[in-house]
């Protein structure tokens, strides 16, 4: 788009007559009183040819700026127009993306910047509402880096029954790395790469099965899991719990092995400390087998 700077009467331009965009009336008050100090509009409106007979321009973006101008009484102003034919559908588009695609302020930098301010009536100029100046009163730390790092937002969309998996396969994951971090590109890469290597082994193109296709992977080497918590020997590396999965290796066990582990843990449960008796209990039947086995005797039932 080719655009230009020109200098028009304010009252000459056509305003929108439905704009999405609103300014409470001091907002517009202090607006106007900014532009009677300047003497000048210092960000021009965007115009594009009007269809209004007897009018040039129409102002797409900056309409309260225009009307504040008009109120401030200034005699012209500058706007920025194109010449190019631009459709009502595109008018709208580039009006609505005026209004909507703007920065957000850092609370810290903000903060810094409108306390560097010596002269009061320029900070009653910089338009910070009694609002903004009472969150800037409760700033207090540092600005942080992660602000300024560059990062990419993913969806996925699943069925409720495969999200209610997936959050438990999250979960168990979770709890036993004990980590959560922000993932760096290169693990977002490899990440995509894992999923497009399960949907094309699968044949599937649909981006949320080929993520369930990878919890299922991950379900069936739950027992990889123990690397976040056993030590080379064999021992604990580390202190706190983990999932239940992650020790035995899979998320369900056979009927048979269920009711050997209840009768384990009901054992242990009538000691004080069931956890810690449990333990015991382990630990001292992996004795007797050690013992049986050096002896040549048969290993306890």
């Amino acid at each position: 788009m080719r655009v230009r700077v020109e200098e028009v009467d304010p009252r000459s331009l056509e305003l929108l007559g439905k704009n999405a965009r609103f300014m409470r009336h001091e907002t517009f008050g202090r607006l106007t009183s900014n532009i009677e100090r300047d003497g000048a509009l210092t960000s021009v409106p965007f115009c594009v040819r009007s269809r209004r007979e007897g009018c040039t321009w129409l102002v797409i973006s900056g309409n309260h700026r225009v009307k504040g101008a008009i109120k401030a009484g200034l005699a012209t102003i500058h706007i920025m127009v194109t010449d190019d034919e631009v459709t009502p559908d595109q008018a709208k588009a580039i009006q609505l993306a005026h209004n909507s695609l703007v920065g957000e302020d850092d609370p810290v930098v903000l903060k810094e910047i409108y306390e560097s301010i010596d002269e009061c009536s320029l900070k009653e100029y910089s338009g910070l509402d009694d609002k903004v100046l009472e969150l800037l009163s409760k700033v207090g730390v540092e600005p942080l880096a992660s602000a300024q790092l560059e990062w990419t937002s993913v969806v996925f969309l699943f069925l409720p029954d495969e999200v209610d998996r997936l959050k438990r396969s999250l979960e168990q994951c979770g709890k036993a790395a004990k980590e959560r971090f922000g993932a760096r590109f290169q693990d977002y890469d490899r990440f995509m790469e894992a999923l497009a290597l399960a949907g094309e082994s699968y044949g599937v193109s649909n981006t949320a099965t080929a993520l369930t296709l990878l919890v299922e992977v991950f379900e069936n080497h739950v027992e990889d899991l123990a690397g976040g918590f056993l030590a080379e020997n064999g021992g604990p590396s580390r202190k706190g719990s983990v999932p239940a999965a992650a020790a035995i290796g899979a998320n369900q066990v056979p009927v048979e092995t269920a009711a050997l582990l209840r009768r384990i843990v009901d054992d242990a449960g009538k000691t004080a400390a069931r956890f810690g008796a449990l333990e015991d209990a382990i630990r001292s039947h992996l004795e007797r087998i050690a013992t049986s086995s050096a002896t040549g005797g048969s290993a306890p039932s």
